[in-house]
């Protein structure tokens, strides 16, 4: 039960038996499937819950990387020490008797917490084998909490849970137990402006590396389609053994695009492609919530798998691919219409407060507040779910991508040059990967009706204007309901 979780808790009451370590006045649970590493050390205790991958020593295990971090003097070292790295994890550390505590780039190894800092754990639900877990009072989160559109997304809003009481840790924050703060560590250096010829020289190298790191540790898989992300790291992943395949969901004939473009990519490199049949997951039916143990023990659940490999994927990367677009000056209602939420009051209110906080911030460095949005309440919430929902099957999934100092180096492009769309940062990619090779460079990236509507918008200068307009539409349409 509670497949590959963790638990930090002061309390002493925990029903499971599981492996355990004494830090400071607090009890550390992992679940024996989780990967857990220790290193205590003269200045810092550090305590790795998931993997660490580097890409310029793919050999080292994560023992060794903690051993060259315990000589770090503080928080603040060893998060700056940490970026370097690949994996989804949880980082716990101590140095004399203050506690911190902080995830991966993307926040895909997930940290839930009670208000009073007593408790920590992967899930609100696993939380509450300890603590009592409360019902919002607030009418405004109670009402969103309930409604329609978050039991059909199941997507927390922030740092908020559907409990008064649960915040959740989002990515570039940490947490001072002791002080009982949450603080953001990052960005705080002006973000670079490189060409995409030197960010995809450099790119290529972190991404083979990461893939190699992981497959020194493990036997992994990676889905192949007809986008992006699985396109470059398909051909960074050609120095590594690696299986290929695509799951073929209901309707999907052979020539559809993600099985017919893969194909043809594989073949030219003489890599065997497997398509398989996608079983999908009915999690109302009763039969299938019966038979394994994550609908009952992960909140909002939803997921199932077929391989035994570790699952390589291209998520993360979309935050270095403009996918929210280029609007200037978006009001947080704008802003949640935008993330999906239309007509919700409490999504359009965290939002603003989100805006009025951050966004001068990050333009002062370089950022654009679009994709520190992407990242922080895209990935942190939606891609870290599907880890944690795969994890619950004790499937591992993992995605080169998720390294804070790679991330950094992709979004130091302009974002014209990494449009979700016409990506010239991502063709460099591919052509650097591919050496230039004739045949990989023109096959088409997903040719499908909809994105080639969205590539001659484009071409026609019109497809931003097109997006404002239907946001705007979507904001009278509230005025007339």
């Amino acid at each position: 039960m509670y497949r590959k979780q963790f638990l930090l808790t002061t309390r002493s009451d925990f029903r499971y038996h599981w492996n355990s370590e004494q830090i400071g006045e607090f009890r550390l649970f992992c679940h024996p499937h989780l990967s857990y590493t220790c290193k205590r050390g003269t200045r810092a205790d550090l305590f790795l819950l998931g993997e660490l991958y580097d890409w310029e020593n793919p050999r080292l295990t994560n023992e060794q990387i903690l051993e060259s971090l315990a000589g770090v003097k503080s928080v603040g070292e060893l998060l700056s020490g940490v970026s370097k790295y690949s994996g989804e994890y949880v980082l716990i550390s101590r140095f004399d008797q203050d506690i911190f505590v902080f995830n991966d780039a993307c926040g895909q190894a997930e940290v839930y917490y009670d208000d009073d800092f007593s408790s920590f754990a992967t899930q609100p639900k696993l939380l509450g084998e300890v603590i009592d877990l409360r019902p919002h009072e607030d009418p405004v989160a109670g009402e969103f909490y309930r409604s329609g559109i978050f039991k059909k997304k199941t997507l927390f809003i922030g740092e908020s849970t559907h409990h008064k009481n649960i915040r959740h840790l989002l990515p570039n924050h940490f947490i001072h137990v002791n002080d009982k703060t949450v603080s953001r560590f990052f960005p705080v250096i002006p973000l670079p402006e490189l060409s995409p010829e030197h960010v995809a020289d450099k790119a290529s190298l972190m991404l083979k590396g990461y893939l190699k790191a992981i497959s020194c540790r493990n036997e992994i898989a990676l889905a192949v389609t007809g986008g992006y992300d699985s396109r470059v790291l398909f051909l960074a992943s050609l120095e590594t053994d690696c299986m290929y395949y695509v799951l073929k969901h209901t309707g999907m004939t052979d020539s559809h695009y993600d099985i017919s473009v893969p194909r043809e990519l594989t073949s030219l490199y003489h890599r065997n492609f497997l398509v398989i049949p996608d079983p999908g997951c009915n999690a109302g039916d009763e039969e299938y919530v019966n038979s394994v143990d994550f609908p009952r023990f992960i909140d909002f659940s939803g997921a199932d798998f077929l391989t035994k490999r570790v699952l390589v994927n291209g998520n993360v990367s979309e935050v270095a691919r403009n996918y929210f677009g280029y609007y200037k000056n978006l009001s947080g209602e704008e802003l949640s219409r935008l993330n999906g939420y239309q007509n919700a009051r409490f999504p359009a209110a965290y939002y603003g407060v989100w805006l009025k906080k951050n966004k001068a911030f990050f333009s002062e460095l370089g950022y654009h507040y679009l994709d520190l949005f992407y990242w922080e309440e895209k990935m942190g919430i939606w891609g870290a779910k599907a880890k944690t929902e795969f994890n619950s099957l004790n499937k591992t999934v993992t995605s080169p991508f998720n390294s804070r100092d790679l991330l950094v180096l992709l979004l130091s492009v302009k974002r014209e040059y990494r449009d979700s769309h016409f990506n010239r940062l991502y063709n460099q990619l591919i052509r650097k990967l591919s050496q230039g090779r004739e045949e990989v460079t023109q096959i088409p990236v997903n040719p499908c009706r909809k994105q080639k509507m969205i590539r001659l918008m484009k071409w026609l200068n019109v497809y931003q204007l097109y997006r404002i307009f239907v946001l705007k539409l979507r904001t009278l349409e509230k005025f007339r309901s």
